[in-house]
């Protein structure tokens, strides 16, 4: 029996229990078993999401009072069959933070409360903190883990990675009127507990 192209597709991105081959698989109803409770721990994946961070006013080295806004789209998110969600944003509403500046820049820390708004109109807020920002070749990474803690998929591990051109960052924190806004990619998954 062939899998079907959902199934395939969420082979790709969930390793299920279907062969390389495509056919379905043989293996023991214990082994597909096992296969399917860790396809369950993905509840969504959504990878190619648009952020874009508004500094006002301007990001320079000196550190002073700043109005944040943070905004991501996903145009596409992957669930699990069954489920509604296609698509996603992310909208951290507008926070003042005392004393930053450029040499803190990603420091994504836990001052603002990221709400998710799904496509079904239902949400999910997320508490993050930092885990890490690494540069690598011409890009920074911010790395950041967290819970859901209300809403949809309450309970469910948050996992989000904001990357940036670093010749982004650099440039604006040192153009004369400083950063006023940065744009990057967000990809963000959840997983059940």
């Amino acid at each position: 029996m062939r899998c079907d192209i959902y199934g395939v597709l969420v082979t790709l991105l969930f390793a299920s229990a279907c062969g390389a081959d495509g056919e379905a698989s043989s293996e023991p109803a214990e082994t597909r078993a096992s296969e399917e409770a860790r396809l369950n721990l993905v509840l969504v994946n959504c990878p190619l999401g648009a952020v874009v961070a508004n500094y006002d006013p301007p990001l320079t080295q000196t550190p002073r009072a700043t109005t944040i806004d943070v905004n991501t789209t996903f145009p596409a998110c992957v669930t699990l069959p069954g489920s509604a969600v296609t698509s996603a944003s992310i909208v951290v509403p507008p926070f003042v933070e005392q004393g930053k500046s450029c040499s803190d820049l990603t420091d994504i820390g836990t001052v603002a409360m990221p709400m998710v708004l799904w496509n079904t109109g239902e949400t999910s807020s997320l508490k993050t903190t930092q885990v890490r920002v690494a540069t690598q070749g011409t890009l920074t990474v911010v790395t950041g883990v967290g819970t859901v803690v209300a809403g949809k998929f309450q309970g469910a591990i948050a996992n989000r990675t904001l990357t940036f051109l670093t010749a982004d960052l650099t440039e604006g924190c040192l153009a004369g009127e400083g950063l006023s806004s940065i744009n990057g990619q967000d990809t963000l998954t959840l997983t059940r507990l």
